[in-house]
């Protein structure tokens, strides 16, 4: 059941830019590190990558993505790029979410340990 949290939830995402399937991986959000302190970057990591698991459970592909993709650029963390290409591969997006993994599997810096 959609709950009235789910509901906000949603609503954080629909604000979001569409994501650029044409242009994954040549155009990524420019990435930060998260600090720890107050009104930082990770509370928004946090709400963004809550609301598109809510989105994904939804089959709301393309809104997760959003969220996804917007988190990634807040934090640099490549599981989130994973999961944009996860949901690009859900939205039968295929040569988007092959970029993306071909991109991280050439990549050596993608897939450093930080």
């Amino acid at each position: 059941p959609v709950t009235p949290a789910t509901v906000r939830q949603l609503n954080v995402l629909r604000v979001l830019p569409e994501t650029p399937h044409d242009l994954v991986p040549i155009y990524l959000p420019g990435s930060a590190p998260v600090s720890s302190g107050k009104g930082s970057n990770r509370d928004k990591v946090i709400e963004l990558v809550n609301a598109a698991a809510a989105a994904t459970r939804l089959g709301e592909y393309e809104l997760a993505a959003r969220g996804y993709l917007q988190a990634f650029g807040l934090c640099g963390s490549i599981s989130l790029l994973t999961s944009v290409a996860n949901m690009f591969y859900k939205l039968q997006v295929y040569d988007a979410a092959r970029r993306i993994f071909d991109y991280l599997l050439t990549d050596a810096t993608a897939l450093n340990a930080e």
